[in-house]
């Protein structure tokens, strides 16, 4: 899916600009998961859970590869070596504590 992503993902960027792709790609991203709430069985083996999912992480991957282009657009040209380094960071810091969300989630206070 990834790898898809990267590719798919020159296309919008060169007809669109990278502002207004990554917003397609973000909201395309987000539809998809406020359809993964549909309870349809597509097969025995396969839902409209699981294929909403998988076209939603694509276009996240594909949003999140275009944000380190756009970030290095804002700074200005002697700081876009820093600003590539304090946005790595911050990728890597939120991946990280992305899977220890849905830890948040499922744990729930005693007497409540």
């Amino acid at each position: 899916g990834e790898s898809l992503a990267y590719v798919g993902m020159g296309f919008p960027t060169k007809y669109f600009g990278r502002r207004i792709s990554m917003m397609m790609f973000y909201l395309v991203a987000s539809g998809t998961f406020v359809l993964a709430q549909i309870p349809y069985k597509l097969s025995s083996s396969f839902s409209v859970e699981m294929l909403s999912c998988l076209i939603g992480a694509m276009f996240v991957s594909a949003a999140f590869c275009g944000d380190y282009l756009y970030s290095m657009e804002l700074a200005p040209t002697s700081h876009r070596g820093k600003m590539l380094g304090y946005c790595s960071f911050a990728a890597r810091i939120g991946s990280f504590c992305g899977p220890q969300a849905a830890l948040l989630f499922s744990w729930s206070k005693p007497g409540t």
